[in-house]
């Protein structure tokens, strides 16, 4: 899952705006944050003020169901985060996580994985590699510390 529209930046003002809805001071650079202080940091904020939800997804469903799922891109996903405090499922809120994560510069990347065990991809995470360590920060199960993958 690394192509397409989800895979342009998040341009710096967005960045910026988020972060500062996220109560992430200004002086938090990008220096600062490419350790596992600044990843607890930003998880941690990220966990208090972004929610797992699905009622943009339901909205859409219920008037437009041929058309797009909102959130597909970082940039729809933070504008009504940032106009409404709607969050999103696990595919949008992970996309949007991780442009943010990119963003500030740490080294993050889309995972899928298999909820329930079902077999097949149905749920959308990041991983990020801090000190050649994996990380996962999972914008649906909102864990408030980022897990080491070990």
């Amino acid at each position: 899952m690394t192509s397409g529209a989800d895979a342009r930046p998040l341009p710096g003002t967005r960045r910026d705006r988020v972060r500062g809805r996220l109560g992430l001071s200004e002086g938090f650079s990008r220096r600062q944050t490419r350790d596992l202080d600044g990843l607890r940091a930003v998880y941690a904020a990220w966990c208090r003020h972004v929610t797992f939800d699905n009622i943009r997804k339901l909205v859409a469903l219920r008037t437009e169901p041929a058309g797009p799922l909102p959130g597909a891109s970082a940039e729809d996903f933070f504008e009504e985060w940032l106009a409404h405090s709607a969050g999103g499922t696990c595919w949008p809120a992970s996309n949007a996580l991780h442009a943010l994560l990119r963003a500030l510069d740490f080294d993050a990347r889309r995972v899928a994985g298999s909820m329930h065990d079902i077999g097949s991809p149905n749920h959308g995470s990041v991983k990020v590699r801090l000190a050649n360590r994996d990380w996962v920060v999972d914008s649906s199960m909102l864990t408030n510390a980022p897990l080491p993958l070990d």
